[in-house]
């Protein structure tokens, strides 16, 4: 392994969890982040949940059920928060 982050994220589980980290590392994406590991450990911690745990929940995340705003939609949610803000 050449990524320190990786390296730190893998270091407690067993070799089939490393395994299962692995694959699921192919699923996302970097970002602005250093490496793919580094995004997952970072958000982890923030939401302090196993980096694991995390990998799973993100992989059996279902998005075919997640319901979308239609671009109208948020234009309109957009317009009433600023009024909202606006009048306070």
């Amino acid at each position: 392994m050449n990524d320190p982050f990786l390296e730190r994220f893998c270091q407690n589980y067993t070799k089939s969890q490393i395994q299962e980290i692995e694959t699921y590392l192919t699923e996302w994406s970097a970002a602005s982040y250093l490496t793919i590991a580094h995004t997952v450990l970072d958000h982890a911690q923030r939401k302090q949940i196993d980096p694991l745990k995390l990998l799973r929940k993100a992989h059996n995340f279902n998005k075919k059920e997640q319901f979308a705003f239609p671009p109208k939609a948020i234009v309109l949610i957009s317009r009433l928060f600023t009024e909202k803000i606006m009048s306070i």
